[in-house]
């Protein structure tokens, strides 16, 4: 039996899409992972690693997983 469709979900290519939810505040000495940051930054994986790749983002690296500080994304966001 196919899941009910959440509500707002439009449905495109045999899936649904659900509509991104507006951004909260950026909490400047905050962690965000790979996900937040391109939902924060609107854009997808290969731009933000361009971006890693320029040094318009500082990134961290914990173990696997890769972090960016509130502050590196408020100071891009700003520029």
């Amino acid at each position: 039996m196919p899941k009910s469709p959440k509500p707002g979900a439009a449905k495109a290519n045999g899936r649904y899409r659900i509509p991104p939810r507006p951004a909260a505040p950026i909490d400047p000495v905050g962690r965000y992972d790979f996900r937040e940051t391109t939902a924060y930054l609107r854009v997808g994986k290969s731009s933000v690693y361009k971006l890693f790749e320029s040094g318009a983002l500082e990134f961290e690296k914990v173990g696997k997983r890769v972090f960016v500080r509130g502050s590196s994304l408020i100071r891009y966001l700003t520029a």
